[in-house]
């Protein structure tokens, strides 16, 4: 059965839900031959894209009438529907964003030929990579070439659809005067959907099998992309812009990074000379090849050296060279340093992480350094710095370029147990990045892989990560609890008293161990604010470990830990907290 067929078979059994329907049962496993169920928000065609492409009655009301771009995109939207059972979350969502777009935004027909445009480039282009994903069977993997290019995609979306209410919300004069403006912006939106294309067919090859065979490429870097490489310049631009615009948050979320510091303390970076060899050995290169003159200049004693840095903030702690810089942040994301003591202090705190953030955008804004063997070095520290000021849209985006190194790394080197324990956590930073930024299908895929990898690291040794499997196991209860559907949301539910377990064994194995025990606090949180754990009064037993916390470290956990215990005793006995927590470690 077709789509169009599954389409017009449930239209007539009335199953359209909110002028959408449902395609589950036109697409079958190609290995069991089993139905497959999804949600229609995320793969379904909506039935008016198909009656009234365009709300002006007399263009679009007949399919048989539609013109050239929107007969077009309706044929490329079904075909990637029906390669949706093998592809990426990813590819559903910018499905949903394209008919959103199409069917709100060319109401308009001054801006309706522009949006055709765009929209026609990117299905293309979302066409061959999700065919692509089907033929590899490379599913839900976050940060790999494919899902980063699908992310550039995304991007032009979300800046797009931005623009759009920016224009929309000003009255009908001043939309006049900036309509060029705006049209400008839809143009170029396309044109880097049409770069990011072209940089797609080279990279991820998608070319015809015929080329492939008679053309074989060496394996190159992901993040060596000029797309790539775009896309990085043009989100660090507006990140320095708000930085030098003061919005970012004036006092450090102090739990999310205390979360992130171990994640980002067991990534092993990749040492710059093995990874030459390494390169060397797949691609049959000269290793004089890649000498000096490649690695581009930001990264020379000259740059380290310059004022770029020093010119904004006269006088202040923050080194010239990157390397100290990177130091620095190190230093300064240490939970040790997140324990102020006034009101001044936070804000020198403040001071400092803002500085941190400004001088690796201002120092690798080219983006030149992404081809380099040692970029995941560098993401590394940008992430840390970025996080520090709470600026999770870009720590994430960069946190996905980091990952996608560390993968193009174990991909020269499959057997190479550090760089799998690295991406690991690399992908369990990204998912915790994700949650402020409800980005529910990328946190999930990305810990749902970093479990898949620890489990393998685990074989014979289950012991040797019992701290990292609790931590990837709140990652995951948290992941599924955000995504629409009600199953997940009930398996996130159910995983809630085995993360309690798993927290408690490693405390009864190390009682001072820091980041299980604020596990442990912020699971009993999570069960108290969801009503989850049965036969344990989840506000007292997670007042009573912040209490636990308060005491070792009381800058940190003073204040959370008094405000839940004054709750805990307006309940009742605030006592059996404590009994509970005693009986779980």
């Amino acid at each position: 059965m077709s789509v169009l067929q599954g389409e017009q078979a449930l239209h007539a059994l009335g199953a359209l839900e909110n002028d959408y329907f449902v395609v589950a049962h036109s697409l079958q496993d190609p290995e069991t031959g089993e139905d497959y169920s999804f949600d229609f928000k995320y793969l379904a065609m909506p039935w008016s894209l198909r009656r009234h492409f365009f709300p002006a009655p007399n263009r679009y009301s007949d399919p048989a009438k539609l013109g050239p771009a929107a007969a077009q995109i309706i044929q490329l939207y079904e075909e990637i529907v029906a390669l949706a059972l093998q592809a990426s979350n990813v590819v559903r969502i910018i499905l949903n964003d394209i008919s959103h777009m199409l069917l709100t935004y060319t109401s308009y027909k001054r801006i309706a030929p522009l949006i055709e445009g765009f929209s026609l480039k990117t299905l293309k282009l979302v066409k061959m990579i999700a065919e692509e994903e089907a033929a590899t069977r490379g599913g839900n993997k976050a940060a790999t070439a494919s899902s980063l290019y699908l992310r550039l995609v995304r991007r032009e979306i979300v800046f797009l659809v931005e623009a759009h209410k920016i224009y929309w919300s000003r009255s009908i004069v001043a939309r006049s005067r900036c309509y060029a403006a705006y049209s400008a912006t839809i143009v170029r939106a396309t044109k880097n959907i049409a770069r990011v294309t072209k940089a797609g067919k080279v990279h991820l090859r998608l070319r015809s099998t015929h080329h492939k065979l008679a053309a074989p490429q060496p394996m190159t870097p992901t993040l060596a992309s000029n797309a790539v490489q775009h896309a990085f310049n043009s989100e660090l631009g507006g990140t320095l812009r708000r930085l030098r615009a003061g919005r970012f948050k004036k006092t450090p979320d102090v739990e999310m990074l205390l979360r992130l510091h171990p994640f980002l303390q067991r990534i092993q970076l990749p040492d710059l000379q093995d990874m030459d060899v390494l390169s060397n050995e797949r691609t049959g290169e000269d290793a004089s090849k890649h000498g000096a003159g490649q690695s581009g200049g930001r990264f020379t004693a000259a740059a380290a050296s310059s004022s770029i840095i020093d010119a904004p903030w006269q006088g202040s702690a923050i080194p010239s060279g990157i390397e100290g810089i990177i130091s620095v942040t190190r230093r300064h994301a240490d939970p040790d340093r997140l324990q102020v003591g006034s009101i001044g202090d936070a804000d020198q705190w403040t001071r400092e992480a803002t500085r941190l953030a400004n001088a690796h955008t201002v120092l690798l804004l080219d983006g030149g350094f992404l081809a380099r063997p040692d970029a995941a070095r560098y993401l590394h520290s940008m992430v840390t710095a970025y996080s520090l000021v709470g600026f999770w849209g870009p720590a994430s985006f960069v946190a996905e370029m980091l990952a996608t190194s560390i993968r193009d790394a174990l991909a020269l080197d499959p057997s190479s147990t550090p760089l799998k324990l690295s991406l690991c956590n690399a992908l369990a930073t990204l998912s915790l990045l994700c949650g402020p930024l409800y980005e529910p299908l990328l946190q999930l895929g990305a810990v749902e892989e970093a479990g898949l990898i620890l489990k393998e690291l685990s074989v014979g040794k289950p012991d040797s990560y019992a701290l990292e499997d609790a931590q990837l196991a709140l990652l995951l209860s948290q992941g599924k609890r955000k995504p629409f559907d009600e199953e997940s949301q009930q398996e996130g539910d159910e995983m809630i008293e085995d993360v309690i377990n798993k927290f408690a064994r490693v405390l009864k194995k190390d009682p001072s161990c820091l980041e299980a025990r604020l596990g442990l606090a912020i699971t009993l949180g999570t069960a108290e604010y969801y009503k989850l754990a049965d036969g344990t009064d989840s506000l007292a037993a997670a007042a009573a470990v912040y209490k636990q916390l308060a005491t070792s470290k009381p800058l940190l956990f003073g204040r959370k830990a008094a405000v839940l215990l004054a709750q805990a005793t307006s309940r009742g006995d605030a006592k059996a907290g404590e009994r509970a927590v005693a009986a779980l470690v």
